[in-house]
């Protein structure tokens, strides 16, 4: 089961659409993602560009919440 290893931070009006600082998730021992950090400031689009297997799918899902 995949676990969450970043706390969600209360929004603050200045600050960016999204925002994420070191996220992390494994399944079990395994990393899919290490230490990602971003902060995207509010848009009309955003694309998440990369190859196959790059955890772009998986990045979104966990900042959405899922």
């Amino acid at each position: 089961m995949a676990q969450l290893l970043s706390k969600p931070v209360k929004h603050i009006a200045s600050a960016p659409a999204i925002h994420a600082d070191g996220v992390s998730l494994r399944y079990e021992d395994i990393y899919v993602l290490r230490v990602i950090s971003l902060a995207l400031p509010a848009v009309e689009h955003f694309a998440g560009v990369g190859p196959i297997s790059a955890g772009k799918s998986t990045l979104f899902k966990i900042l959405a919440g899922l």
